[in-house]
């Protein structure tokens, strides 16, 4: 170990790279392509110093080939070296975007996505991919991400989740989200739906399914609504009833007394129509088909009972109202079942007096 001339110890300092001791500390340097250029010029230097203390003539190029390296690195900064992403869609380029270490392919996909979600209002999907890729781009060319996102966002075929309304298995109409779908389907049940206490369901399966699709395959409310209430009609049979007439029946089917007598051979104005007998009518049925069930209360009279009390001091002719009898009421409760607004059945379910009906009573002679 070195000593002073007081024979004190000097202090040596351990090599390191990065790591503080005592009051000394190296920064580390990062080694990038600029980190050995300027290294190469140090040495490039060193040696100038060196050939011209030799004085042999060879410093006179040193200066030189330094000046020539130093524009030739220029040179690549300028016009050769990557130093930006360009966004290319389906080969074609659509911007270019500064180089910087947080800016990925997943990055840039999320700021699209979510513009594309806060303009459509529900998720979307990009339908085709997109790449980047390294470049060299002059300042002028270069855009910030708010600017690529727009640009992309213009350029880019994208899906949106949408919901069908599936109509025993079929896909009938596509709506923005499952909020319209509801609301067309509840539009058709109120269509038949006569009182708040209604219970309407649909004939056939209906279900709401999600997926993505083209923007421009979605139908607003209103489309929806046409196609799922297109009719068709079909041939079918009515069997009469009492008190059935003609206009009575057609009207029933939304028939002219004029069609019921066509498809009806051998049917005129001037025919009996027995109860029991089946007549052709043209029902309309609609592509969904709406089942109601709803109980009706109806009232009637309870016809009072006669009661005889005899009287043994009368003879048989005799007969005489003591009392005069008073019908009572009831309340009737009807389950009734209609299709697309026709009654298809009726069953009561409930019978309640309201009223007791009051008995007559009639005195009668029974002395012989």
């Amino acid at each position: 170990m070195k000593t002073q001339k007081d024979n004190q110890p000097v202090k040596e300092w351990p090599k390191y790279v990065g790591v503080e001791t005592g009051r000394r500390r190296r920064r580390t340097r990062k080694k990038n392509l600029l980190y050995y250029f300027r290294m190469f010029c140090r040495k490039i230097y060193r040696f100038y110093k060196e050939q011209k203390k030799k004085k042999n003539g060879i410093h006179n190029y040193a200066i030189p080939f330094l000046v020539i390296l130093l524009f030739a690195f220029s040179v690549y900064l300028l016009f050769f070296k990557h130093n930006a992403y360009q966004i290319v869609f389906k080969d074609e380029p659509v911007c270019n975007i500064k180089n910087t270490k947080d800016i990925t392919p997943e990055m840039l996909k999320e700021q699209v996505l979510v513009k594309l979600k806060t303009e459509v209002g529900s998720e979307v999907q990009l339908k085709d991919d997109f790449t980047l890729k390294s470049v060299h781009s002059s300042t002028k060319d270069l855009v910030d991400i708010d600017t690529a996102t727009n640009l992309m966002y213009k350029k880019f075929d994208f899906l949106i989740e949408a919901a069908y309304i599936k109509v025993d298995g079929a896909e009938l109409a596509i709506l923005p989200n499952e909020a319209a779908a509801q609301s067309v389907l509840e539009d058709i049940k109120n269509q038949y739906k006569s009182t708040e206490d209604s219970g309407t369901e649909f004939v056939e399966q209906v279900e709401i399914q999600k997926k993505f699709v083209d923007k421009n395959q979605v139908y607003d409310e209103k489309k929806a609504l046409e196609i799922l209430t297109a009719t068709s009609e079909t041939n079918d049979k009515y069997t009469i009833v009492k008190n059935d007439n003609l206009d009575k029946i057609a009207l029933k089917y939304n028939m002219t007394r004029q069609k019921l007598l066509e498809v009806n051979e051998g049917l005129t104005e001037n025919s009996v129509l027995k109860v029991g007998y089946q007549l052709n009518v043209i029902t309309s049925k609609p592509v969904l088909s709406v089942e109601t069930t709803e109980n009706v209360l109806t009232t009637e009279p309870v016809t009072y009972a006669v009661t005889e009390v005899p009287n043994e001091n009368e003879g048989p002719s005799y007969r005489k109202i003591i009392r005069e009898g008073k019908n009572g009421e009831q309340t009737i409760t009807e389950k009734i079942i209609k299709q697309n607004g026709a009654e298809i059945s009726r069953e009561v379910v409930d019978k309640k007096i309201t009223t007791e009906p009051v008995d007559q009573l009639v005195e009668i002679g029974t002395k012989n």
